[in-house]
C-alpha cells in the first residue's frame, strides 16, 4: 500500500476512486482506500490509524472530525473535509494559503497547485484550526 511521506497534499476519494496527490503527481487507487493508506501510514510510524485517533480525541478534547498525526518525526498532520460525495484529507504543512470565494475553498499547497473544496469557508478553517493546535500540542 501507499505510504504518506511529505510530498502527499492531500487525499481523496471521489465515490469511485481514491486519488493521492502528490508534489511529484497523482496516484490512483481503485475503491476507497483513505483509511487503509492512513492505517499502514501511521503504523509505519509506530501506531496505528486508532491510535492517532485516540491522541487526537485526548489532546483535542473532541470526536468529530478530528485531525491526525501520521509521523511526529516527519511532522504529517493531516484532517478530514467532507464535500457531497466525497472525502479529503488534507496535509496541514503543506497548506500555503485558503481564500473563500462563494460556497468553494480555495486551497492553494506549497507547491503551487490550487485545489477548489465545496466547503464552507468557516467548515474549512475549524479543521485547520483543529490541526494547528494538534500540530501545538504534538509536534512543538
Amino acid at each position: 500500500m501507499f505510504k504518506i511521506d511529505k510530498e502527499v497534499l492531500m487525499i481523496d476519494y471521489d465515490g469511485l476512486n481514491t486519488n493521492v496527490t502528490t508534489t511529484y503527481g497523482d496516484v490512483v487507487f481503485r475503491g476507497n482506500n483513505i483509511k487503509n493508506i492512513l492505517n499502514d501510514s501511521c503504523i509505519s510510524f509506530g501506531s496505528s490509524l486508532n491510535g492517532r485517533i485516540k491522541g487526537s480525541k485526548w489532546a483535542l478534547k473532541s470526536k468529530y472530525k478530528l485531525p491526525i498525526v501520521v509521523s511526529e518525526k516527519e511532522k504529517l498532520v493531516f484532517f478530514p473535509v467532507k464535500e457531497m460525495g466525497r472525502e479529503i484529507w488534507v496535509n496541514f504543512d503543506m497548506i500555503k494559503e485558503v481564500k473563500r470565494n462563494k460556497n468553494v475553498v480555495k486551497v492553494e499547497f506549497k507547491n503551487g497547485l490550487k485545489v477548489d473544496v465545496n466547503v464552507s469557508y468557516t467548515i474549512f478553517n475549524n479543521q485547520v484550526l483543529k490541526a494547528s493546535r494538534l500540530w501545538i500540542i504534538f509536534l512543538t
